[in-house]
């Protein structure tokens, strides 16, 4: 059986990934884009391993990793099932279990509700999770990996120590890369429905040239709430040697710069993009007549009081502001 097609069509999927990050991480941030972010990380690093391990014949190594990719889309899953999926990122980005987390009705999202709700849409997912748990914790699928019966009636077995599952059928790496392909979709869908509802959300913002907290709480902007170096810093922020850092001993002043040039480059693509309050037509391309003009600056008005919100809320300086580069605060 030739397995070049199915993981051919398996990695086709990164481009996906790339597109529900391109639709993701426009304009506004908002705090679950980072837990997209991770999703799709994660699972685009997993589909890469998972073609590798197929085509090493390694399917005792690849099998477990189903189990992660599943992982991916139960737990962001979860944060549909919140009153407020950005307060849930928060705590998640902020070290948090999940399955310590409740839903709206006051159930732990662990995994076996989490299993149990959306397979209540995806019957399959309840079988693919107790299978590939198997894989993941030493048990009889690890056993049975390493010895073949030979003869039955002989009591004549074949045993092995190698990184080549020589004893699995082909049809197991088949239904292996079925099933991770089913899951990939799956991770992307889910991530694809954020990245579709946060369209709707910026549309809405735009049109009202002002944003408003209190009235759209769940989905205020990260940008209101802080920025991207206060989350950073506060995940274990320190003081070492006089010089502030974030738990991963950066320098606060290098996560600043950071913040900047991620949120520079934001709004750079952002000008080259059609935005809903411009009629759908690019910043750039809306200058070139007076009325544009004009719709451009009011439209600049309105990032800047974004701007201005972040910083009472965050007591930081104005990072960014649109065509003006970088200031410090």
């Amino acid at each position: 059986m030739n397995l070049g097609e199915p993981v051919n069509n398996l990695l086709e999927l990164r481009a996906r990934h790339l597109k529900v990050a391109g639709a993701t991480f426009v304009q506004e941030l908002y705090p679950l884009d980072f837990l997209a972010l991770a999703v799709l990380n994660r699972s685009l690093c997993l589909v890469s391993a998972f073609a590798m391990l197929i085509e090493a014949r390694n399917l005792i190594a690849a099998a477990p990793l189903i189990r992660l990719q599943l992982d991916n889309a139960l737990r962001f899953f979860a944060s549909t099932l919140v009153d407020q999926p950005h307060e849930f990122a928060m705590k998640v980005l902020g070290g948090a279990r999940i399955d310590r987390i409740k839903d709206k009705s006051g159930n732990r999202l662990t995994d076996k509700h989490l299993v149990t709700t959306l397979g209540v849409h995806e019957a399959w997912i309840e079988s693919v999770y107790e299978q590939t748990s198997g894989f993941v914790h030493l048990s009889e699928k690890h056993i049975f990996n390493a010895v073949k019966i030979k003869d039955k009636k002989e009591r004549d077995i074949l045993m092995k120590i190698s990184d080549r599952d020589e004893f699995a059928p082909e049809t197991a790496y088949q239904e292996a890369l079925d099933v991770f392909t089913r899951v990939t979709e799956l991770v992307l869908n889910v991530t694809e429905a954020w990245a579709t509802r946060r369209l709707k959300l910026m549309v809405t913002s735009s049109a009202n040239l002002r944003f408003n907290p209190d009235r759209d709480r769940a989905d205020a902007p990260l940008l209101s709430l802080q920025s991207v170096a206060s989350i950073l810093g506060a995940h274990g922020g320190r003081q070492e040697a006089g010089r502030q850092t974030d738990g991963a001993g950066i320098p606060r002043n290098e996560l600043e710069r950071i913040e900047r040039e991620f949120l520079d480059h934001q709004y750079r693509r952002t000008l080259a993009e059609p935005v809903p309050t411009l009629g759908n037509v690019a910043p750039r391309s809306a200058v070139e007549t007076a009325a544009g003009t004009q719709r451009v600056v009011e439209w600049l008005k309105y990032l800047e009081n974004c701007e201005e919100r972040r910083a009472r809320d965050t007591g930081a300086g104005r990072a960014i502001s649109p065509g003006r580069g970088a200031t410090s605060a």
